[in-house]
């Protein structure tokens, strides 16, 4: 016998605030202006060389290495200037002066750790990096999605407090689509920076996702529309790739240089 819950109806979604679908109703967008020509990824040399992320060996053993001879010469400077344990020290302050005296002995530990860190780091780095960009190559041909990027005017919440956010929309969309989603975006926004508490409603229920669909706000016919958290410099060519496949919550995304 199913149990009362299976019975139950689903609730339909929670409308978000401002009503954007019907902002998407009455959104016209004039005479749609032609899309500009995206950039071919299918080549994995197209790709190295617009979108892979750079290789990270140099500057990661570096870092290591800064690090680690920071607390080299903080464990010789612990160790050269350490005080002499007097006969008065009792108790607390005997194992505090203690910790004082020998605590370089950890710090020499770490700065081991850090410079032993560095070569391997690199060699790491620079043995993964090349079949982690064929990857992710196959991961953008597979289900990537190269979209055209726009300021957004509007933040959302990020792991650091307020991020700017972009939108985003797919290449492969008619001009017209296109360009009634940015209309939608547009005005919604501007409804939103009218009405701070309806604005606060839709950061909380949005969170820290980083990529959510168009179809989400306006409907289905929204599909391909993409508002995106992205802090960095607003370029006009952006590679959603979902991670893992089907995901609606984590996405790689790339910037592409063109």
């Amino acid at each position: 016998m199913e149990s009362a819950a299976h019975n139950e109806p689903m609730r339909p979604p929670q409308p978000w605030p401002g009503d954007p679908e019907a902002i998407w109703a009455a959104a016209d967008p004039g005479e749609p202006p032609p899309r500009p020509v995206p950039p071919d990824l299918t080549a994995f040399e197209d790709f190295e060389r617009l979108a892979a992320p750079p290789e990270t060996a140099k500057s990661s053993a570096i870092t290591l290495g800064v690090i680690g001879t920071v607390f080299l010469v903080w464990a010789v400077l612990s160790f050269a200037f350490a005080p002499e344990p007097t006969e008065s020290d009792r108790g607390v302050v005997a194992a505090i002066m203690f910790g004082v005296r020998w605590h370089w002995a950890a710090v020499l530990v770490a700065a081991v750790w850090f410079l032993a860190s560095a070569p391997l780091a690199y060699r790491k780095e620079r043995r993964d990096h090349p079949r982690e960009v064929r990857e992710l190559h196959a991961a953008a041909t597979d289900r990537g999605v190269v979209a055209e990027v726009f300021p957004a005017g509007f933040k959302v919440l990020g792991s650091n407090g307020w991020s700017k956010a972009v939108i985003g929309v797919d290449a492969r969309l008619d001009p017209a689509t296109a360009a009634r989603i940015r209309r939608a975006f547009r005005d919604w926004f501007a409804y939103l920076r009218s009405d701070d508490a309806a604005a606060r409603k839709v950061r909380n229920r949005h969170g820290e996702r980083e990529v959510r669909s168009a179809a989400e706000f306006f409907g289905p016919e929204a599909e391909g529309g993409y508002l995106i958290r992205h802090d960095l410099a607003v370029k006009p060519w952006m590679l959603l790739v979902p991670d893992p496949p089907n995901s609606s919550a984590s996405w790689e995304l790339i910037t592409i240089d063109a």
